[in-house]
């Protein structure tokens, strides 16, 4: 699913924009997320009796969303949000900033979902999620066509 993601992203980023790409990218994560949640918690409430395709088909469209925005089109914009004299720092920063991160999440998730359970675990994820998408929609800047100048402009 990642690679069809992937070739999504090739096909339409300059399309319809890295924003637009971003936003799409992160809400249906979200749902995706929520919905894994939802499961977790029907699966310790109540019965999941007709629903064990739901967790399989979440992670599958997370994944697909994943690769046609979130994974890619932060990578593209470095290259546009930085000036040429400060790129390669900026990118450097982004990097560790990424798989520090990662590492965090990976090494927090078994101690989360052992404090607030599966569904708390997911649905924290979910706001984290949330939070992602009003960054994206109220702060991140549409750089498809714009020059630096334009860019740091609209930075300012």
């Amino acid at each position: 699913m990642g690679v069809f993601g992937t070739v999504i992203s090739c096909f339409t980023i300059d399309r319809f924009g890295r924003r637009v790409l971003l936003l799409i990218s992160m809400s249906v994560m979200c749902v995706t997320i929520c919905g894994l949640g939802v499961y977790f918690y029907l699966d310790i409430h109540s019965s999941t009796e007709g629903l064990g395709w739901l967790p399989l088909v979440c992670l599958a469209i997370y994944n697909t969303a994943f690769a046609m925005g979130i994974a890619p089109v932060p990578w593209l914009m470095n290259g546009e949000l930085f000036a040429p004299d400060v790129r390669a720092t900026g990118a450097g920063i982004a990097t560790m900033t990424t798989w520090v991160l990662a590492s965090v999440i990976t090494k927090t998730f078994v101690n989360l979902e052992a404090a607030i359970g599966k569904p708390g675990t997911y649905w924290l994820f979910t706001g984290f999620s949330f939070v992602g998408v009003l960054f994206i929609a109220f702060v991140v800047p549409e750089t498809k066509g714009k020059s630096l100048v334009e860019i740091q402009k609209m930075l300012e």
